[in-house]
């Protein structure tokens, strides 16, 4: 609830403008309101306005390439790819129809600015959401009525670049292999076609980082590898009373050079009360 937010969205957008056009690099990877009376879509829609994005208060579906993984997910298909840097390698992308243990896959509309990376097929369409229980309304039509309809694109905004995956944080690579969750999103093959969402993320990050890494502003403070703070590995979930998670120190050699980012989560061993502000100030710290 934005009245109950600590971070006024006045100040959000100024933080995220400001970093961008000073040559920050954005990746923004939508996570829709789900849970009902969750106003997260309109705290949101402020932000991205400011960047010439418009939020819809829709889900994106199509039946015609559906997947019926088991009785909780579903998934479809997505092969329309754009020739930019941010979809090379990318084999295609298996993305979440909205159930009951599933997030879906946010509407949007932008302005020209931006570039189309990823689309759909002509047989896609979207679907409102209900303004209390957020689920969406199958039978109802939306603002697309076909596709292709965008669900990755990208932009630059001054000196920096911005990428807007409308793939939900918990599947679209941040949390592969390290919860409960299946990683079906991230990296699977159905019908003989392969996903690959994680790649498509680590590309978007390549991209978007890559104008800070010549700016000395951005780099002076850099460090490859905090000596006292060993990269995170989850042990185990944490999520029964009886059970702790644990972060053992593990090295580092497999980590590639060039790209540096700072990650904002909220879980359940975090509090998460640093700001957007902060989470900017801190990235540029460290480069």
């Amino acid at each position: 609830h934005e009245d109950q937010c600590p971070y006024p969205v006045e100040e959000t957008i100024r933080a995220l403008t400001e970093y961008v056009k000073a040559g920050g690099g954005l990746v923004i990877t939508h996570s829709g309101g789900r849970y009902a009376e969750a106003p997260v879509d309109k705290y949101w829609t402020k932000v991205y306005a400011a960047f010439g994005l418009e939020l819809l208060h829709e889900e994106v579906v199509d039946d015609a390439s559906k997947v019926e993984v088991d009785k909780w997910y579903d998934l479809f298909r997505v092969e329309d790819f754009a020739d930019h840097p941010v979809a090379k390698g990318v084999p295609g992308l298996w993305l979440p129809i909205r159930r009951a243990e599933s997030w879906g896959v946010t509407a949007f509309r932008t302005s020209p600015e931006w570039q189309w990376i990823a689309r759909t097929a002509a047989t896609a369409r979207s679907v409102p959401k209900g303004k209390i229980d957020n689920y969406p309304k199958w039978d109802q039509p939306g603002t697309y009525a076909k596709g292709p309809i965008p669900v990755v694109v990208a932009r630059t905004f001054g000196k920096g670049r911005i990428v807007f995956e409308a793939i939900h944080k918990d599947c679209c690579g941040w949390a592969y292999k390290i919860d409960k969750w299946p990683n079906w999103v991230e990296r699977s093959t159905f019908n003989g076609k392969p996903g690959d969402a994680l790649k498509l993320l680590e590309n978007a990050c390549a991209w978007a980082a890559k104008p800070s890494l010549s700016d000395a502003s951005f780099t002076r403070n850099y460090k490859p590898v905090e000596p006292d703070y060993p990269p995170y590995r989850r042990i185990d979930t944490g999520r029964l009373p009886d059970e702790k998670a644990a972060w053992p120190a593990r090295p580092v050699a497999d980590r590639r050079p060039g790209v540096v980012g700072l990650v904002g989560i909220h879980s359940s061993h975090s509090d998460g009360e640093s700001s957007v502000a902060e989470y900017v100030a801190e990235a540029k710290r460290l480069g």
